[in-house]
């Protein structure tokens, strides 16, 4: 099992990789997108999903566990707003 930060970590590269993207990016993906990270030969699921679509923003939820039950059972969240670039 991970420990706590080290899926802080990852959940933090993750909303800074996600928030990096251009709307447009984002908008082409899939309402959920599921993928394996690996740290330190620990597994990580990690977990995109579009929450809201509108004109000028997208919310996303990111969600990373470490694949054990309890760990999936509640992820580590953040939610993520995502603007078009004016």
């Amino acid at each position: 099992m991970a420990s706590p930060s080290a899926t802080a970590e990852i959940l933090a590269e993750e909303v800074r990789r996600w928030s990096a993207r251009s709307y447009d990016e984002v908008a082409a993906q899939a309402e959920i997108t599921t993928y394996d990270r690996e740290r330190d030969g620990v597994v990580y699921q990690v977990e995109v999903e579009i929450l809201l679509r509108r004109p000028e923003w997208i919310q996303l939820i990111i969600a990373v566990d470490d694949c054990t039950l309890r760990s999936a059972m509640s992820p580590a969240s953040e939610i993520v707003l995502v603007h078009r670039d004016r």
